[in-house]
């Protein structure tokens, strides 16, 4: 479970196959949040992108967001195919 306390010193200490199950519990529940977080970054970066395509100018749309211009004008260039296949491989490769 996330979040998971060791057991106080003076009960039973958990197993090597109970720590092992928590330890895969948290790597499973860590790749999803980072999958969520993924996609989430995706649909920040096409919201800017049709900002942009609205015809809002990058200073405006860094200002409105409260972020740096230069990120505003990385996320308008970036390719999000690209970044996904990028993505993607990165997984494959692990």
């Amino acid at each position: 479970m996330p979040g998971e306390e060791l057991p106080h010193p003076d009960e039973a200490a958990p197993s090597v196959d109970e720590l092992y199950a928590a330890a895969e519990r948290e790597k499973a529940d860590y790749a999803c949040k980072a999958q969520e977080a993924e996609e989430q970054m995706d649909r920040w970066y096409a919201a800017v992108k049709a900002l942009d395509a609205a015809g809002e100018s990058w200073p405006q749309i860094a200002a409105r967001l409260g972020i740096s211009k230069s990120n505003v004008q990385y996320m308008v260039n970036t390719d999000l195919d690209a970044r996904r296949r990028r993505r993607a491989k990165r997984r494959a490769d692990l």
